[in-house]
């Protein structure tokens, strides 16, 4: 059934002041004047007037659907409306536990990442500590004060008795030093794989200088001071 409203007075009907209360008072007489035609094709029933008196215009004027002031509602729409919002609940919902649990699983890989990049650290950390202590063990007793005091330790290569400065401050490129007679004259580039600790590497240039020399020297790339 129709469901009316309190509408604009149909300008093709008597404009007549309508008192609401009037006119429901008048409701029941009024309606023995009337007749009601249902449309085939839905649930709407229309109201007409059978008279031309006043309370049955006011009350026409009111009710007509032609062009103001009538809210119909089709049962079978309202089933559909109320369907599409169920569905539309039901989305909401569900839209609303998946955010929850990519949240969730968000977080969870975020602090599997920082206990491994913890993890990482530490280990790293334990590796250059044992590449250190490896190195300081290889040294005289003067390398190691040097080392200790100016980041660097001198080592005399095993053929040519050539003083090279081995710097442990700059890095692994270049970081090795021809000295003569306490002045630096040139430098040297060779080194392990970078994935290597520093440590190991500054112990690997002073082995080779000592034992073998001459293919460090062929290997490395030489750059005048």
């Amino acid at each position: 059934m129709p469901i009316f409203g309190s509408g604009i007075m149909n300008p093709f009907i008597n404009n007549t002041v309508c008192n609401t209360q009037t006119v429901l008072a008048q409701q029941a007489a009024m309606m023995q004047s009337q007749f009601i035609s249902q449309v085939s094709s839905t649930n709407t029933y229309y109201y007409t007037s059978g008279t031309n008196n006043t309370i049955t215009d006011c009350y026409i004027s009111q009710m007509d659907n032609t062009f103001f002031g009538v809210i119909e509602i089709d049962e079978d729409d309202y089933m559909n409306h109320a369907e599409q919002y169920e569905l539309a609940r039901q989305r909401g919902v569900q839209f609303r536990i998946r955010t929850a649990e990519e949240i969730r699983l968000r977080a969870e890989a975020a602090e599997r990442a920082r206990i491994e990049r913890e993890q990482w650290e530490r280990e790293r950390q334990a590796i250059h500590e044992r590449a250190r202590e490896l190195l300081i063990s290889h040294l005289t007793t003067e390398q190691r004060e040097t080392f200790e005091k100016n980041r660097w330790f001198v080592v005399v290569g095993g053929k040519s008795k050539t003083e090279y400065r081995i710097r442990t401050d700059y890095g692994i490129a270049g970081n090795i030093d021809v000295m003569a007679k306490g002045r630096k004259v040139a430098s040297l580039c060779c080194h392990c794989r970078s994935d290597i600790p520093n440590e190991d590497q500054f112990l690997a240039q002073k082995i080779a200088l000592m034992w073998d020399e001459d293919n460090f020297l062929r290997t490395a790339n030489r750059r005048a001071a």
